[in-house]
């Protein structure tokens, strides 16, 4: 107890010095804040206030320490710890209520700029004045709501307008919010000239309103209530923007508006009752103004049915004067008007609807008979098309003349177009198709001279069977000629009957000619079994080129004995060829063989086998060349068996050599510079020699 009285604390050491470097060692909140309001030396308060954490503490030293330097240094640390920038910065609520009750106008001015959450910030703004502080924070705050809480600050037009243009190019929200306070602004300012303006414009609408009135009322109103309604509505048009303003004018205006609006009242009335007395008398002449007008609108409706009319058939003309007629009748019935102007303008409107319908129908009657006589025509031309009848050059341009006889109008309506349109089409047509029974009948009469010439030349070289059908073609194209003249015709009828005289001629010799090549046939076939040849593939060649000759021979005129004997010779001929095939297949049952060659060996005689089908078969052959080929090709198998084998081993060291390159190329880093490029070449090399040394797959 008596030493720790006698021994105190350094930081209640007699020198400042030792006290100051005692206060940045020490941590107690209590101790410093004792020192940092209490010590007798400016710089120890200075450095221990540098170490307080507590608000409260802080503003005290600022507003009534002596020392001007501590109370900077105390508002230097507030401004630290509101906007974090140490460790032990208060929490957030705490800040936000010191800020809250705070009057430190440079405090809050640097929080508000400085502040790093965004709370923090729109409580300083919130209690911020300063013009031109908000306006930089409108533009650089990175938090919109902060920007746009210190723009809604703002009042001078100069600060909004620097935050307009900075804002014009990358912040849409700010520049249309200032846009739209320098627009209110703006509108403040002008409203007294403004409402002046418009105050004038309602007035002298009014006063307008009021002389049309009053014309309305001084003349006839033919238009019924709807003029009134219009001006009606005018009225509380006006009345609705004089609200809208009725609050800013000034006391000359209002009286103004005032006596302008009981004026257009009182004409208002006065309108209406010259309009009711004029209803009364429309209604009066309404039924007959109807019938009239029903009656003009029946004879327009005359006029645009004959306009809509291609063109009118007896029974539509009938029709028609009967329709006119009635209307006429009615109209010299009708009661006329009272008023003579009036009823002059009817008669008028009538007579022009009826000279105009006049004037039309005796069109139609004209276009109807030239319509009749080209629509005549056109069918014959289409009918000639259609039925496909032989045509000549002078019938075209005798329809041709024909066409042109018919006088048309000048300005032929869309019947008349559409009937030239249709016969030219149709004349084409018949052109084109003239050119191509020309051209049909050209080709038709050079083809029947070919197949004619080759006839001929077919019959001189003793060709018979070349000319039977050549014969029968030339009839055929001599029995579609069509339009030729009678003279060419002639010649040509005459070369036929002398050619199908000259075959009837060569037919009597074909028989006895065939008997002759048949036995010749026979002879030969018989003597191929008596040849032996070293090669058996001559003897089938040989055996197919007779078969082949015998079938050009035809299938008729022959008797039944020289096909048996040909027949048998063939038999035999194949029988032996497939006999060959079972010793050639036998011998590579015996030594050694190339076994892929054998195979070979063996398919190809499997397909000549099938390829001769049911020549020469016996089922003992049969048997003997199929038990030979499966014993030849089992050693054929064997070896097969393991040649796949083989390929598959290849294929799967070489599937892991493809492994062991992808492997590398992932492992390997291409982009080092320290890549050890040597030994990825050996390794690549050793990886192509392995491949090549690797059989097929």
């Amino acid at each position: 107890m008596i030493f720790s009285k006698l021994l105190k604390p350094k930081w209640q050491h007699r020198d400042p010095n030792v006290r100051q470097l005692e206060v940045k060692n020490l941590d107690e909140p209590a101790i410093l804040n004792e020192i940092a309001q209490n010590d007798e030396a400016a710089e120890v308060r200075r450095t221990a206030v540098f170490k307080l954490t507590e608000l409260s503490v802080l503003d005290q030293i600022v507003q009534h320490d002596s020392d001007k330097a501590v109370r900077e240094s105390a508002e230097e640390r507030i401004k630290q710890l509101l906007c974090c920038q140490k460790n032990d910065c208060p929490a957030l609520d705490t800040r936000l209520a010191w800020i809250s009750k705070s009057n430190h106008t440079e405090i809050i001015a640097y929080v508000a700029e400085s502040g790093p959450e965004v709370a923090l910030r729109m409580v300083a703004i919130d209690k911020l004045e300063r013009e031109g502080l908000l306006g930089d924070i409108a533009i650089n705050d990175p938090a919109i709501e902060v920007r746009l809480a210190a723009l809604e600050k703002l009042s001078q037009k100069s600060t909004l307008e620097r935050v307009f243009k900075a804002s014009r190019n990358n912040d849409k929200r700010i520049r249309r919010r200032s846009r739209e306070k320098l627009d209110e602004m703006l509108e403040h300012q002008e409203r007294p000239a403004r409402v002046r303006t418009e105050c004038e414009s309602i007035c002298a609408k009014l006063e307008s309103l009021e002389h049309r009135l009053s014309d309305v009322s001084s003349t006839k109103a033919q238009g019924g209530s709807k003029s009134l309604n219009s001006e009606t509505a005018d009225l509380k048009r006006l009345q609705e923007r004089w609200k809208a303003i009725a609050a800013y004018a000034e006391s000359q205006c209002q009286t103004r508006f005032v006596k302008a609006q009981q004026a257009v009242m009182a004409a208002l009335e006065n309108s209406q009752q010259a309009l009711d007395e004029a209803q009364q008398r429309e209604i009066a002449l309404a039924p007959l103004r109807a019938a009239k007008q029903a009656l003009c609108e029946q004879m327009d409706a005359l006029l645009i049915d004959l306009k809509k009319r291609q063109h009118l058939a007896d029974q539509d003309q009938q029709e028609f004067k009967q329709r006119l007629e009635a209307v006429k009748s009615e109209w010299a019935e009708i009661q006329p008007i009272d008023d003579q102007e009036e009823e002059l303008n009817w008669q008028k409107r009538f007579e022009r609807a009826h000279q105009s319908v006049q004037k039309r129908y005796k069109s139609w009657q004209d276009y109807h008979h030239i319509a009749s006589a080209l629509e005549a025509l056109c069918t014959e031309a289409e009918t000639k098309l259609n039925d496909n009848v032989v045509l000549t050059t002078e019938y075209l341009k005798q329809l041709q003349a024909r066409w042109k006889e018919v006088s048309q109008p000048t300005k032929p309506l869309s019947l008349i177009s559409e009937l030239n349109t249709r016969f030219e089409k149709t004349l084409a047509a018949l052109k084109t198709h003239l050119q191509e029974q020309t051209k049909q009948r050209t080709q038709a009469v050079q083809e029947l001279k070919k197949v004619l010439t080759d006839l001929e030349t077919a019959l001189e070289e003793g060709g018979l069977k070349t000319a039977i059908p050549l014969e029968k073609t030339a009839r055929q194209l001599f029995s579609n000629l069509v339009g030729l003249s009678q003279d060419r015709k002639k010649t040509l009828e005459t070369r036929l009957q002398d050619n199908h005289d000259k075959i009837k001629k060569w037919r009597g010799w074909q028989g006895w000619g065939n008997k002759l090549e048949r036995e010749k046939l026979c002879q030969q076939v018989e003597s191929l079994l008596d040849t032996e040849y070293e090669d058996q593939n001559e003897l089938l060649l040989l055996t197919e080129e007779a078969q082949t000759a015998w079938k050009r021979l035809g299938a008729s005129g022959y008797v039944p004995e020289f096909w048996e004997r040909f027949n048998k010779a063939c038999q035999n001929a194949y029988q032996r060829y497939r006999e060959h095939l079972c010793q050639q297949i036998e011998a590579l049952l015996e030594g050694e063989h190339d076994l892929e060659e054998a195979a070979k060996t063996i398919r190809k005689a499997q397909t000549t086998w099938k390829n001769m089908g049911s020549q020469g078969h016996s089922q003992a052959l049969w048997e003997r060349f199929n038990q030979a080929c499966q014993r030849a090709y089992e050693p054929c198998r064997t070896h097969f068996h393991i040649k796949s084998r083989e390929r598959e081993r290849n294929f799967s060291e070489k599937q892991a050599l493809c492994d062991r390159l992808v492997q590398f190329a992932e492992e390997t880093d291409w982009e080092n510079p320290n890549t050890n490029w040597k030994e990825v070449y050996h390794f690549v090399r050793d990886m192509d020699k392995t491949w090549r040394n690797i059989g097929t797959t």
